[in-house]
């Protein structure tokens, strides 16, 4: 990372860290190519993700860059799975056309 402060991986506990938490540990701000790496996905992703503001960002001239605290924050709010995770899927929208793609419920395939 461009802090060069090294996160811990693990819990007190021993057990692995999950991602926000880490991302939470980390001070400094990240570029696309440090999230892309960390979320395991590729940076034009998280690059248009910025443009589209799905993802908190700072734009700062022709540069872009994401606080850990805010992204982990952005997870946790995305994490499915847990008492979190599911009270923002109930209450992700109405499912209109005027809504952004990523807060439109999910629809379901059904089997042909």
């Amino acid at each position: 990372m461009s802090t060069g402060e090294i996160v811990p991986l693990e819990r007190e506990d021993g057990h692995p860290a999950d991602l926000p938490t880490r991302l939470e540990r980390m001070t400094g701000a990240l570029t696309a190519p440090e999230i892309a790496k960390l979320l395991g996905m590729g940076r034009t992703v998280v690059y248009e993700m910025a443009a589209g503001a799905r993802i908190p960002h700072y734009r700062l001239g022709t540069m872009i860059r994401f606080d850990p605290v805010q992204v982990a924050g952005w997870l946790r709010e995305r994490e499915i799975g847990s008492r979190r995770g599911a009270a923002s899927v109930r209450t992700r929208g109405t499912g209109t056309a005027n809504e952004p793609r990523d807060q439109r419920p999910l629809k379901r395939r059904t089997a042909a």
